[in-house]
């Protein structure tokens, strides 16, 4: 599925749920992206799952997942993060968003 539908079908989650936020920065920020779909992501994922568009949230949460390990990845050759607190940090992207 495009990212693009994938950002239309949030968009209209949010909408529905009278929740206000900003469609264009949610798709060009990734900072204010990634806040956004921390927030929402498991009801979002449950509207997915009983409508069947479980692409769209596969999607948006790859979107997440490929943001939070390059700063992690950043962190690790800038030294602000050690080998373990790498590993700590990778393991838990893994085991609670994929």
């Amino acid at each position: 599925m495009p990212l693009e539908r994938s950002y239309r079908i949030f968009a209209r989650y949010m909408e529905i749920n009278h929740i206000h936020f900003n469609p264009t920065t949610f798709k060009s920020d990734d900072m204010t992206f990634c806040k956004i779909w921390k927030a929402h992501r498991k009801v979002f994922g449950e509207i997915c799952l009983k409508y069947d568009c479980r692409e769209a949230w596969i999607d948006l949460n790859e979107r997440f997942i490929n943001y939070e390990t390059s700063i992690l990845d950043m962190n690790y050759r800038n030294g602000r993060v050690t080998n373990i607190e790498y590993d700590k940090q990778l393991e838990y992207i893994q085991k609670i968003f994929i």
